[in-house]
């Protein structure tokens, strides 16, 4: 394991030997291109630049090939001998006759050079025919051990042959000392100046590197060292990112088991325990019916730096929608409601809930001034959406089963809510309760004379009545139609007789100061000591509602235990008992 100190002399001697070796490279490839600029030019000269003296050196070879090959056939002792010297005069000549017409087409062509081709071109003729003449002379004279050379015609030949031989090359030497020579001097000339400038180039270049090289050091040490600590920054960065992730990943699974407000409310409070962000955090949701904010969850700080605010017109974050960052309660521009708190100066990061495009309420969170930091406003930010997401899934499935559980005219419960809720009241070991059945009297009758519209409003005020007159944990339902279900918990029959002959007493009051044409409502009731099932209590109380129109409406009967077509009218706080 390496000391932050060490890993950073590390990383210096790492880039300064970078450094010097970068140094060394550019020398050496500056050194290696100026040698190969000089051989690539020098290449150039003789190869390229003077192609017309090449070319005049090969054919001075040639032709002196051609002589000596001539004088060895005079010389050769055997048939084979000379005929072989004869073949390599031959292709000398070809091979001279080539290349002397490439020469012309690249010569310089000066007024000199071209007094030499013409001297050279009669000398070479002439030479070219004494030399044939030569051969003539040879093919008559059958090859011996004595020398031909010394009879007189060969000798006289071989002699002119010689002399011509000798002019024809003194006219290429003129070409070559007088027109080549001097331009191939100038070349050198010129290629050693250009030794000396890549020299000097070569020279500035080492002392240009050397102090390039030290600049660059110097800056790569920097900028290594300001790496390093960029790596080190970004690893932090990472490691805080990776946690808030997590956290946020930990939340949603949590509040996703939430089935209700409170168990949600119960989740933020844990995970604000756990995040430990600041001093204090705390979840502020409006109470729709007072219209103020409550904490609903905290982080369980010190209780001074609570939130003051109780009406959400007075919250910034409320007001404007939007995440509120307070570095310092004592700056000009911070949240009122900051100031001369008991915990003294502080910051604050409040973050609005929403639920579906509503603010709801807010996420208030405080620490010491100039302590806010990106990942905690992230991380608050992150919470907030979380919670304004579930509560939304929650409330708008509560919404979607109270709308599925209650009538749309009378606000009441519906049938189906009444069998799903009955549980709670009758499935109690030894539960006692009653059960009534009513309904509006001549309802039909009401709906024909004055329309729908007044039998609608019928059916809403007598719901009114029915949730005015009875207690708030009795169950009453729309059970279809006009026909209407109420279930007692802890009542027995003659208690809900006494209650119902309430509601029918207060809907006559209510309909004197309505609009609603008059009309009366009939109630059967039947308690746990009938049948013994909620279907059995149910059917009683039909019959008992049958009974009362039988009777005249506008009624409460009551189902005894007795035999059911044996009447006796009980006089019962005016009600009508079935024994």
């Amino acid at each position: 394991m390496f000391s932050p100190a060490s890993l950073q002399t590390h990383h210096k001697a790492a880039v300064l030997a970078a450094c010097l070796m970068a140094i060394m490279t550019a020398v050496v490839a500056v050194g290696l291109h100026s040698i190969g600029v000089i051989s690539e030019h020098n290449a150039n000269v003789l190869e390229r630049r003077f192609p017309a003296l090449e070319l005049l050196l090969n054919v001075d070879r040639d032709i002196y090939q051609c002589q000596l090959a001539i004088e060895q056939a005079v010389r050769a002792t055997d048939a084979v001998t000379r005929d072989q010297q004869i073949d390599d005069y031959q292709s000398n000549i070809e091979q001279s006759d080539r290349r002397y017409a490439q020469y012309q087409q690249l010569a310089v062509l000066t007024s000199d050079e071209m007094t030499c081709q013409r001297n050279y071109q009669r000398y070479r003729v002439a030479w070219q025919q004494s030399c044939e003449r030569l051969l003539e002379q040879l093919a008559a004279i059958p090859p011996s051990t004595d020398n031909a050379d010394r009879t007189t015609p060969i000798a006289t030949s071989l002699s002119e042959s010689n002399s011509l031989f000798s002019r024809m090359r003194l006219e290429l030497d003129r070409i070559e000392e007088e027109v080549y020579e001097p331009m191939l001097d100038s070349a050198v000339t010129g290629l050693q100046q250009e030794a000396v400038v890549a020299r000097s180039t070569l020279i500035g270049t080492l002392i240009s590197a050397l102090v390039i090289g030290l600049a660059v050091t110097v800056s790569g040490v920097r900028t290594i060292h300001r790496q390093h600590q960029q790596l080190v920054d970004e690893h932090a960065m990472r490691a805080r990112e990776s946690q808030r992730k997590d956290f946020e990943t930990r939340l949603q699974r949590a509040l996703d088991l939430a089935r209700d407000e409170t168990s949600a409310l119960r989740i933020v409070g844990r995970a604000l325990r756990e995040a430990q962000i600041g001093a204090r955090s705390d979840m502020m949701l409006v109470d729709s019916a007072a219209d103020q904010l409550c904490i609903v969850a905290s982080s369980n700080g010190d209780a001074d730096s609570a939130c003051p605010v109780t009406d959400p017109h007075q919250c910034p974050a409320i007001l404007r929608n939007s995440e509120q960052v307070f570095a310092d309660s004592e700056s000009f521009e911070a949240c009122p409601h900051l100031r001369n708190r008991p915990i003294g100066r502080c910051s604050a990061v409040c973050t609005p809930i929403t639920v579906m495009g509503k603010t709801v309420g807010v996420l208030h969170n405080v620490n010491q001034p100039n302590a806010v930091a990106d990942d905690h406003v992230q991380t608050l930010d992150a919470v907030a959406t979380a919670v304004g997401q579930t509560l939304g899934l929650i409330r708008a499935f509560a919404q979607k089963e109270e709308q599925a559980n209650t009538d749309p005219l009378t606000g009441l419960s519906n049938r189906r809510s009444l069998e799903s809720r009955l549980p709670m009241i009758t499935g109690r070991p030894g539960a006692q309760y009653a059960v009534a059945f009513g309904d509006i009297d001549r309802f039909k009758r009401l709906n024909d004379v004055h329309g729908h519209d007044t039998g609608d409003r019928a059916l809403k005020l007598f719901s009114e009545v029915l949730r005015d007159a009875l207690r708030p944990n009795d169950l009453v339902a729309r059970w279809g139609g006009e026909e209407f279900v109420v279930v007692m918990p802890d009542t027995t029959g003659p208690q809900a007789v006494r209650a119902l002959d309430r509601v029918r007493q207060q809907l006559t009051t209510r309909l004197d100061h309505s609009d609603v044409p008059a009309y009366t409502a009939s109630f059967g009731v039947a308690d746990t000591t009938i049948g013994d099932t909620f279907e059995d209590r149910l059917n009683a109380a039909d019959e008992a509602l049958l009974q009362a129109k039988r009777d005249g409406r506008d009624r409460v009967i009551y189902h005894g235990v007795s035999d059911y077509y044996d009447i006796e009218v009980q006089e019962h706080e005016g009600a009508a008992v079935i024994d």
